[in-house]
């Protein structure tokens, strides 16, 4: 074995080659190769952009070790040159300058480098160059031995192991940052959360990489930072990273073009902040565009402390990755997105009476700095006869002017107004306000509000009535502070000025259950209660097999008053037949608005106790149906678990007689009773629901899943299909799917929604049949 093969040997079984840093490895080559062959000066250069250009991975020269590497050559300025390495094994020019494989570098780079003669030895993977390794001399040479062109081609072929292995090392890390961030994938994060999440592991795919996350700006003429990690950055620098115009950056290349832009070396000298980033010590930039359904919801970036060349496959390898990464950066804005639209009142834009109470519970948590809080809820007197008067339109207006004068108010400075109903808003306060200020303020925004609004062409002067509550001064906790300010708004009413403080002293009112259970029984058949509706779909094609009615209770001075509180209400004040009939009559109602409009479905109800063991409600399920005029498969009625067990047999009495009537029924919240099989079987049901405590966690929990598969056996092993209630996202829903599941339902799926949102959703999915004439 002559000596040139036992160094290339030894040297591809040195451990350290395959395990160390690729630039290291690349500069064992060229020490070998100075040595070896006797050039001036030894590169490794790697194609990149499909062949078209050379870039400059590592440069040696004689005497003066390693060298700044990144030059670029295209194979649009030298065709000849690219032309004999994809066609040359070893590309041997003694006299480079008349050569005609490379007398088109003379001018450009042979003479201004000072190289008069040429020996590359190209770099293949499968058949195809990949990249060159260059042995460049000062003087022209009369040729190469044949065992200096044996270690070029030799160290050639290790160059191309070793980007090969690199390659792979980088598509390992690639997969295990995405397996790494599956958990998290399935999270509701915010977009900010998960731009944070999402640089911070990839900034370890490159060792002391910096990495940021950008959006385009509001006047598309700039990208906005959502997150950085950039450990050890300088203060100034980052600050400047907060906003970058889109013109010369990588951010806007990518945005631009795409697709995955790698920027480095004398090429970027035109870049925004080059000049800087170069300072910080960074030398090469890639832009990773993140692409959902042909939109662009983002850029990352990653700045890297070395000359680093991105071949095709290295974009490859971060362009799937980054497909999942623009799925859950869709899913977070939609997230975002669906949040505010439920924390925040659609026609003022103000955050609502849900985000009142989430703000209250976080200044009141433990953790809080300051657990002092100060309250005030104003009421446009009047408001319903100038909404009647002048047109819903008018008030609207109105209602904005007023939500408008609020946020600017000096009374508000530090703190948060809110619209919790119709002619209701509220401020809250992040400190207690002294009882002489609080009625200082409240009077200022009486005066201000009480300047003259134009509206309609009319001049209007409102009057406000305003409750206030402060704590912990009231003795008031952080729940009860907001009916205690309703408390006080109460009695605003008795007052000359329009303005009272809450006073324990006078509050006698207790939990109001009495005054609810009335106020309840009011609502009955009016615009109060209405229905919402949740679809539920079909797991295995996602179309839609029908939809369950919520009802829901707007309280004139309350606002939404949650199902779990006046469901409870209704059973202490035995309102829970009146409540079931009130909403078949609706649905049943609302079904003919769903069928004009071309939406043929059935809406399941939910009915209690008290109906499942009432003889006579089959005649009144029976009776409503005549009066709607619609056939019986169109309604579906749930009964919970727990209420089959309460009263079994005149339960089963009911339900033979509701089935025989040709209605569906179902089993609601199965799992959390205590039903037999023997039972079950007995009942003539149609389907089982799962209850959310078992879909909540099931991505998670394999008990859970255990569970539920064992419960879809059961299911199907008794003739009846299985739906499962509460599905999150779309990986709960594809893992029903695999354990047999027949349908789903829940916020992964559309959350309740009133009629005319749920047609809308049921149009944009092709659900709606044409219109009846």
């Amino acid at each position: 074995m002559s000596d040139v093969r036992q160094q290339l040997l030894a040297l591809g079984k040195d451990e350290s080659l395959w395990t160390g840093h690729f630039a290291a490895a690349l500069s064992r080559l060229l020490e070998v190769a100075e040595r070896g062959i006797g050039a001036d000066v030894v590169s490794i250069w790697q194609f990149t952009d499909r062949g078209q250009q050379l870039v400059c991975l590592a440069r040696r020269e004689r005497g003066k070790g390693p060298q700044p590497s990144g030059d670029v050559l295209a194979a649009s300025t030298f065709p000849r040159y690219f032309d004999a390495l994809a066609n040359e094994r070893v590309l041997a020019a003694a006299d480079a300058l008349a050569d005609p494989r490379t007398a088109e570098l003379r001018d450009s780079y042979l003479v201004p480098a000072g190289f008069a003669a040429l020996l590359d030895a190209t770099i293949r993977r499968a058949g195809r160059v990949a990249g060159v390794l260059c042995c460049e001399h000062r003087e022209a040479q009369t040729g190469w031995d044949e065992a200096q062109t044996e270690l070029a081609v030799g160290l050639a072929d290790l160059a191309a192991q070793l980007m090969v292995l690199t390659e792979l090392r980088r598509r390992d890390q690639l997969q295990g940052l995405l397996l790494s961030m599956a958990p998290e994938l399935r999270q509701n994060h915010t977009p900010q959360e998960f731009a944070a999440l999402a640089v911070a592991k990839l900034a370890h795919v490159f060792p002391g990489a910096w990495t940021a996350f950008y959006q385009t700006g509001a006047d598309e003429q700039h990208a906005e930072l959502l997150a950085l990690y950039a450990p050890g950055a300088p203060p100034g620098f980052k600050a400047k990273l907060h906003r970058l115009p889109l013109e010369n950056t990588v951010v806007g290349l990518a945005l631009r073009e795409r697709r995955m832009v790698a920027v480095g070396g004398p090429s970027a000298k035109h870049m925004h902040l080059w000049h800087e980033s170069r300072s910080a010590g960074l030398k090469t930039l890639l832009g990773i565009p993140l692409i959902h359904e042909q939109s662009l919801v983002g850029v990352m970036v990653m700045a890297l402390r070395l000359h680093y060349v991105f071949t095709d496959d290295d974009l490859a390898s971060f362009e799937l990755a980054s497909s999942p990464l623009a799925v859950a950066m869709a899913n977070a804005r939609n997230v975002e997105t669906l949040r505010h639209r439920a924390l925040h009142d659609a026609l003022t834009g103000l955050p609502n009476r849900d985000k009142l109470q989430q703000d209250i519970e976080h200044l009141c948590a433990p953790t809080a700095e300051v657990q002092a809080l100060t309250l005030l809820l104003l009421d446009v007197r009047d408001f319903r006869q100038i909404n009647d008067t002048l047109g819903r339109g008018s008030g609207d207006q109105l209602l904005q002017a007023v939500a408008g004068r609020l946020q600017g108010a000096p009374a508000v400075a530090g703190g948060q107004a809110y619209r919790l109903t119709s002619s209701e808003f509220a401020l809250l306060l992040p400190q207690r306000v002294p009882a002489a200020e609080l009625q200082a303020r409240a009077l200022a925004l009486q005066a201000l509000l009480a300047q003259p609004f134009t509206v309609s062409g009319l001049t209007l002067i409102l009057r406000l009535r305003i409750g206030t509550a402060t704590m912990p001064s009231d003795d008031c906790t952080g729940p009860e502070l907001l009916r205690a300010a309703d408390v006080a708004l109460g009695w605003a009413d008795a007052e000359p000025s329009g303005v009272c403080a809450y006073d324990r002293g006078r509050d006698n009112s207790g939990p109001r259950r009495l005054e609810m259970i009335s106020e309840l029984r009011k609502a009955l058949g009016t615009e109060q209660l209405s229905l919402h509706f949740q679809p539920k779909v079909r797991v295995a094609d996602g179309r839609l097999a029908g939809c369950e009615a919520l009802l829901r209770w707007e309280h004139p001075r309350y606002g939404r008053v949650p199902p779990s509180v006046f469901i409870g209400v209704a059973e202490k004040g035995e309102l829970m037949s009146l409540l079931t009939h009130e909403v078949l009559r609706q649905a049943l109602a609302l079904l003919h608005e769903m069928r004009a409009a071309g939406l043929f479905t059935s809406v399941a109800v939910n009915v209690s106790g008290h109906n499942m063991v009432d003889a006579a409600f089959p005649e009144t399920v029976r009776a409503l149906l005549a009066q709607s005029g619609l056939p019986p498969e169109a309604l579906t009625l749930e009964i919970t678990e727990t209420v089959l067990m309460n009263d079994p047999e005149r339960a089963a009495a009911v339900i033979g007689d509701l089935a025989r009537q040709g209605l569906a029924l179902d089993i609601d919240d199965f799992g959390t009773g205590y039903s037999s099989l023997a039972y079950l079987r007995r009942l003539p049901l149609r389907s089982l629901k799962i209850d959310r405590a078992f879909v909540r966690e099931l991505t998670a929990n394999a008990q859970d899943v255990h569970i539920v598969r064992s419960t879809v056996g059961l299911a199907h092993g008794l003739g009846l299909s299985v739906i499962a209630e509460g599905v999150e996202d779309n990986f709960t829903l594809a893992l029903l799917g695999t354990l047999g599941c027949d349908m789903a339902q829940g916020f992964g799926v559309c959350r309740p929604v009133p009629l005319p949102e749920l047609l809308a959703w049921a149009e944009a999915r092709g659900e709606l049949q044409p219109r009846l004439a």
